[in-house]
C-alpha cells in the first residue's frame, strides 16, 4: 500500500454518529451544506514545499541584488562612453552597448528582451 501524501477530513456539519470521516484518495465533493473537506499533508511534504519556497525567496533576493548591480554598471558604462562621444567610435559604442543590454537581460532572465535580441541579432546593431 502506498503512503498518501494528502488526506482529507470531512466537514463537522456532515459528521455522523461515528464522527468525522477521513478520505485518503481524491478530495471528495463538497458536503450538502457547501463546506469543503479539510486537506492535511504529511509533514515531510510540507517541509519540502517550505524548503523550495525558501530557496526561491533566497534566489529572488540574490537576483534582485545582482540586477541592481548589473543595471548600475550598465548605466555607468553608457555614461562614460557617451561623455567621451567625440573621441569614441559611436557605431562601436552602440554595438557594444546593445550587447551589454542583451547580456543584462540574460542575467535578469527576461525572455521578452531575449526574443527581441534574437530578431534584432539577424540584422540589428551592426
Amino acid at each position: 500500500m502506498s503512503e498518501h501524501t494528502r488526506i482529507y477530513l470531512q466537514p463537522e456539519c456532515c459528521a455522523g454518529e461515528e464522527g468525522r470521516l477521513w478520505c485518503q484518495d481524491n478530495e471528495p465533493e463538497t458536503c450538502p451544506d457547501g463546506e469543503n473537506w479539510t486537506p492535511y499533508i504529511l509533514l515531510r511534504e510540507y517541509d519540502e514545499v517550505k524548503a523550495r519556497l525558501e530557496r526561491g525567496t533566497t534566489r529572488i533576493a540574490a537576483l534582485e541584488d545582482s540586477e541592481e548591480v548589473a543595471a548600475r554598471e550598465l548605466l555607468f558604462w553608457w555614461a562614460e562612453r557617451l561623455s567621451n562621444a567625440p573621441s569614441e567610435n559611436l557605431r562601436q559604442v552602440v554595438k557594444e552597448g546593445y550587447q551589454r543590454i542583451i547580456n543584462l537581460a540574460n542575467v535578469l532572465e527576461d525572455p521578452s528582451i531575449r526574443i527581441r535580441s534574437d530578431v534584432a541579432g539577424s540584422g540589428g546593431a551592426q
